[in-house]
């Protein structure tokens, strides 16, 4: 009866201890099912975790985006971009999850079999400026038309004689489409996305039209 009592005492001693042990580790660490930006860093120290994702930073600067116009390509790296994940801000806030509960809620968290994952997704800022340049120099490349007449009306001297010419089509990128597709994609690693186009013809105008319907009625007298 008493070997079975201290054994009992020792037991839960022994069992208060790592309890003890485990509470102290997650004050410095993560609380279980908590991650950020789907990568899981539950019991791992705040320090370690910070250096693991200053590596994906650097990581993250090397990646290619390129954008496609046609049969021309123009790429640049993140870095160039000014692309930058805000990771330390998430950290911060994955680090508080659970901190301010109570003590019974932290050492439920602690003993959870099945923890409910949490996850904290870092924000992104990017040098517009950069961005808007790269789009302009993938124009450049492309040789964009740009504006121009879908027909044109010739009018010569002769009042009876007109004639009515097909023009270019003309196209352009559609930059706000074009970087809401480039900014989608970022946390993708290296990858290419289509540039987004839209006609930009211009019509003839209301006196170009009716110029031009007079001269032909009266072409036909």
């Amino acid at each position: 009866m008493r070997l079975s009592l201290i054994i009992t005492v020792l037991f839960v001693g022994l069992g208060g201890v790592f309890l003890a042990l485990l509470y102290q580790k997650y004050q410095t660490s993560f609380y279980p099912g908590v991650q950020i930006d789907g990568v899981s860093i539950a019991g791992i120290p705040k320090d370690d975790v910070i250096q693991y994702f200053q590596v994906r930073q650097k990581e993250i600067d090397n990646q290619r985006i390129t954008v496609f116009i046609q049969n021309t390509r123009t790429s640049s790296t993140a870095a160039q971009l000014g692309f930058v994940k805000k990771y330390q801000n998430a950290i911060d806030q994955a680090f508080m999850i659970g901190k301010n509960e109570t003590l019974l809620q932290q050492i439920s968290r602690i003993l959870s079999l099945r923890p409910v994952p949490q996850n904290v997704h870092a924000l992104f800022s990017i040098n517009d400026q950069n961005a808007q340049e790269m789009l302009r120099s993938a124009r450049l490349k492309a040789e964009i038309v740009g504006e121009e007449p879908a027909a044109l009306l010739e009018i010569s001297q002769n009042p009876d004689s007109v004639t009515l010419k097909s023009g270019k089509t003309g196209y352009d990128i559609d930059m706000g489409m074009t970087m809401s597709d480039l900014l989608s994609h970022l946390d993708e690693g290296n990858y290419s996305v289509q540039a987004t186009l839209f006609t930009s013809a211009r019509q003839l105008n209301d006196d170009e039209v009716k110029q031009g319907l007079l001269r032909a009625a009266k072409s036909f007298k």
